[in-house]
């Protein structure tokens, strides 16, 4: 599975964003290449015998272990900008995005007495309690899930379930609410605005009979989609 959810935070932090189209081209034909090098080589060596878990290919040893040191350092390093995103939607979907305060002056409070820089800072408790409250809910689902100990029953389980939701559940529910909040397409886009006459009373007849199908048949994706995720999810648990 591509890294993709991790693209905007990285294009965020760095110092010349404009490059960004360039740094992105590069890294994934890095990327193609050595995973198309490591999968060719990785059949040559070992066959259709290959397991889903690579280490258990290679036989106990120093080389064993030191790769499972790098693996290691390499996890701890790449996990926290794994999450940021994923971390930075739930935040904002249950919390409501951050807005920066701005600092009270240093030497003065709105009793009128003198206080020192580090009082004039701006400090929510209760906001980072909350948010580091969400962070180690993710961190314990993320935990959980590594509890399986077999790649291909993680791999079925995010990749099944999560793209499950992105592909059956999402899509048509934006559908629905965007009807409902927009209306047509050309709505949302504001072309409706630049019709000369509103549309006669069969017109509006027909696009609420056009939007109703469209909400029904959205509906039935959902339901779809759900049996899908739901079954993948339970096949990946239990066998």
């Amino acid at each position: 599975f591509c890294v993709h959810w991790a693209v905007l935070p990285i294009e965020r932090s760095m110092k010349q964003r404009g490059d960004f189209s360039l740094v992105i081209d590069r890294a994934t034909w890095v990327c193609i290449l050595s995973n198309s090098l490591f999968g060719v080589l990785g059949f040559t060596f070992f066959g259709s015998e290959t397991s889903s878990v690579i280490l258990n290919n290679l036989s106990s040893g120093p080389l064993l272990d030191g790769i499972r040191m790098c693996l290691v350092l390499d996890m701890l390093v790449s996990f926290p900008v794994m999450l940021s995103s994923s971390r930075e939607l739930v935040e904002n979907a249950l919390l409501g995005p951050r807005v920066p305060r701005e600092p009270a002056p240093a030497g003065s409070s709105a009793a009128g007495t003198t206080v020192g820089p580090d009082a004039s800072e701006a400090f929510d408790l209760k906001d980072l309690v909350t948010r580091n409250a969400i962070r180690a809910c993710l961190l314990g689902a993320a935990f959980g899930i590594a509890q399986l100990n077999d790649v291909g029953k993680i791999c079925n389980l995010v990749g099944g379930v999560a793209q499950g939701v992105m592909a059956f559940i999402i899509p048509p529910a934006l559908a629905i609410r965007g009807s409902q909040r927009w209306g047509s397409p050309s709505s949302a886009a504001g072309a409706d605005d630049l019709q000369s006459s509103p549309p006669d009373d069969s017109a509006q007849q027909q696009y609420k009979w056009k939007t109703t199908m469209s909400n029904i048949f959205s509906v039935m994706i959902i339901i779809f989609g759900g049996v899908c995720v739901t079954a993948t999810g339970a096949e990946s648990l239990l066998h």
